[in-house]
C-alpha cells in the first residue's frame, strides 16, 4: 500500500518536507464527474474505460498544496460546473457582452466589469500545466501523461509560490464552454500540435484554458488574455467541436472497454 506521506524535497518551494498525496487534476474536480455514482470515464491512448483511479504523486509539502488550493482550485470550484449550476456561465447570461470576436460565434465578456477576480483562474491553469511538466503521471495501463514547458517550468514555478508577478510572454484565455459535453469533463494539459504560437490547452468542467508560452507575440495575443488584456475578457463559445475532436483523436488508437459497450 503506498504510504500517506513521504519526507522528500517539495518540486514547488525546493525545501525537504513531508510531501502530501497531490493530485494531479485535484481530488474535488475529480469528484464532481461521479455522476449517479458512476466512475468516470477516463481516455488514454490505449484505453477508455470508467475507473475510480486519480493520478497522483508525492509531489508538494503541505503548506504548498494550501498555496495551490487557496489561490486558485478554491476560487476557481466555485466558477466552473459544479453541484450548483455552472456559476461563471450563470453570471454571463446577466452582463452585458464586451464585444464579440471576428466570427460571431465567440462572446467576450470583461471580467472587471462583472466584478469577477481572474487571477485565481490563471492560477489555477498555470499549476495545472506546471504540475504536468514536473512530474510524469500514471494513468492506465502502464500509461503516463506530461508536458514540457522548457525554460518556462522555472518561471511559473517562481510565480506560482510567490516570488515573482505573473510571468512575461505567458498567456492564459479562458473559454466558458456553453455545450454539455465541455462542461461535464476534464481533460489534463496537453501541448497543442500544429498551432500557431507554442501553446497548451486543458478542459476542467466547462472551462477551457489555452495557455501560451512565447516570446514576441505581446502585441497579438495580449487582449485573449484574462490577466494581460484591458478589461480581463473571458470567452463564452461552444467547444463542441473541439471537444469531440480530443475524443476522436484518442479513440482511433484506444481500445473501449467492456464497461462501456453500448
Amino acid at each position: 500500500m503506498a504510504k500517506k506521506n513521504v519526507n522528500d524535497v517539495c518540486k514547488l518551494c525546493h525545501r525537504k518536507r513531508v510531501l502530501c498525496r497531490s493530485h494531479y487534476l485535484g481530488a474535488a474536480l475529480f469528484r464532481l464527474c461521479r455522476e449517479a455514482g458512476e466512475n468516470p470515464v477516463v481516455m488514454t491512448p490505449q484505453l477508455v474505460t470508467m475507473s475510480p483511479r486519480q493520478m497522483w504523486a508525492h509531489l508538494l509539502c503541505q503548506e504548498c498544496e494550501k498555496r495551490f488550493c487557496d489561490l486558485g482550485e478554491r476560487p476557481t470550484m466555485q466558477l466552473l460546473n459544479g453541484k450548483e449550476g455552472f456559476r461563471l456561465l450563470n453570471l454571463m447570461t446577466l452582463a452585458h457582452p464586451f464585444r464579440r470576436d471576428e466570427t460571431g460565434r465567440t462572446i467576450i465578456y470583461s471580467g472587471s466589469d462583472m466584478g469577477i477576480d481572474t487571477a485565481p483562474l490563471a492560477y489555477f491553469a498555470l499549476s495545472l500545466l506546471w504540475r504536468g511538466a514536473v512530474h510524469q503521471w500514471k494513468t492506465l495501463k502502464g500509461q503516463t501523461t506530461s508536458v514540457s514547458l522548457g525554460e518556462y517550468e522555472e518561471t511559473i514555478r517562481r510565480y506560482l509560490l510567490g516570488e515573482t508577478d505573473f510571468p512575461d510572454d505567458v498567456y492564459v484565455a479562458v473559454g466558458v464552454c456553453l455545450d454539455v459535453g465541455s462542461q461535464n469533463s476534464i481533460f489534463p494539459p496537453h501541448e497543442i500540435r500544429g498551432s500557431k504560437f507554442h501553446s497548451f490547452s486543458m478542459l476542467a468542467r466547462g472551462l477551457w484554458f489555452d495557455v501560451i508560452t512565447e516570446r514576441g507575440i505581446k502585441d497579438r495575443v495580449s487582449n485573449l488574455c484574462c490577466i494581460r488584456s484591458h478589461k480581463k475578457v473571458l470567452h463564452a463559445t461552444s467547444c463542441h467541436r473541439r471537444f469531440l475532436h480530443a475524443g476522436q483523436f484518442i479513440t482511433k488508437t484506444a481500445k473501449v472497454a467492456a464497461n462501456l459497450a453500448g
